[in-house]
Parts: C-alpha cells; structure tokens; sequence
C-alpha cells in the first residue's frame, strides 16, 4: 500500500490465502494506492497493475432538481431534495441539455440557488452534484430548464413641459424583450394605473390623451 500511484515506498500490509483484503487502518478521505502480488513455494510474482480506494461516504446523488420559468424577473431558481453525506453542491449550467457543454456557476451549501445572470427569456439547464471533503457525486440526470422572466424596464422618464400636445414616456431596453406595456395614472400610484398601450415595440411612447397642465405618472 501507499499514498502514491507508485510502488516505490509502498509498504506491505498483508499475506494471506484468500483473494479478499480489508484495510482497516486507514485514514478517512485520504487516497491510498494497493498492488497484489502472489506467492508459492517457489517465489514472488511482480505487482499488480495498481487501483486505488477512499474510506469515507460519497455523497448520493441530488435528486429532485427543478428550475423556476418566467417566474422571476431577469433570474432562475434551482432547487433540489438534500443529498445524503453531502456537505455542498455545486451548481452546473448550459446552453443545451447536453452536459458536456455546461460550466460550473456556483457552489452553494444550501439546496437552492438564484441565478441572477441568466439573460431573459433564454432557456438554460441546470445539473447538480453533491460534495464532501472525500469526494463528489456524480450529476444529477436529466438536466433542468429554466428561464427567466423579463426584467423590469429601467431609466423610466416622461417629459415636462418639453410638449404642448403629448408627453413623451422613454426607458432602457430590457434584454429578452419583445414589446412593452406602457401605464398611466393621473395619481403616484399603480393601482390606479391603466394600460394606455399593451404592444410597444420600441422604448419611447407619446402620450397624446393627456391635458395641460395636469400631472400624469406612468409606469412600464
């Protein structure tokens, strides 16, 4: 046996008839290295090719993954069931359901995670693996879709005073999408708002029913 893939300075730990072996003194998480050699009344074989063995629990593989859609604005959360003798996961996503495209995202102890950089609307899968300071898990199967749901508009200003017929509505555009609804209320409140258009395509929007002089608030 030894710490190292090599049989210079391993040490023998044992001789005996069967094809069986327990080592029981070992050290839990720690790597060690076997090799096999057999004997009879004429001599010693030369090593075996070497395996290799861990004393301490692999954690179970997570189960139960799910990633939220268009629930969230501009993030997806991941979840999963607890995995036994995991002590952390780590969080894998892609662009497709192939896992061999995917990259690690985070690493996490918890049983969830938001991912906050997902783009709106794109669709991303997810794959989960347990760890422990011996080892990891192998991944979670299949891979999770989720999306996100578009972010709120940003940079949300209308014009005062720039127009006797209109007030102008501008704000950023927001990754992932299509079109806008644009709000309107004659109070600070949205509640009281009502959709003055539900299919703009850009970001500006003249409001063109408005009065002199009154104040209007909008929201988008």
């Amino acid at each position: 046996r030894n710490t190292q893939n090599t049989t210079n300075g391993a040490t023998g730990i044992a001789s005996l008839s069967g094809t069986v072996y327990s080592d029981t003194a070992v050290s839990s998480c720690t790597r060690y290295y076997y090799w096999v050699r057999a004997k009879n009344i004429s001599g010693t074989s030369a090593y075996s090719a070497s395996t290799f063995g861990l004393a301490g629990a692999v954690p179970t593989v997570p189960s139960g993954v799910t990633a939220s859609e268009l629930t969230y604005e501009g993030s997806i959360v991941v979840s999963w069931t607890p995995a036994s003798g995991a002590t952390g996961y780590e969080v894998w996503r892609g662009t497709t359901s192939n896992l061999g495209t995917a990259s690690k995202v985070a690493s996490v102890s918890a049983t969830s995670y938001e991912d906050d950089s997902a783009v709106s609307c794109q669709t991303y899968w997810y794959w989960v693996d347990a760890t422990n300071s011996c080892a990891d898990s192998g991944f979670s199967r299949p891979g999770a879709a989720g999306r996100a749901g578009p972010a709120a508009p940003k940079g949300v200003s209308a014009s005062s005073g720039t127009y006797s017929d209109q007030v102008a509505v501008t704000w950023a555009a927001v990754a992932g999408a299509t079109n806008y609804e644009v709000w309107g209320s004659l109070s600070n409140d949205v509640a009281s708002a009502n959709a003055l258009s539900t299919n703009v395509a850009g970001t500006t929007y003249s409001d063109a029913s408005v009065s002199l002089f009154v104040t209007n608030s909008y929201w988008v």
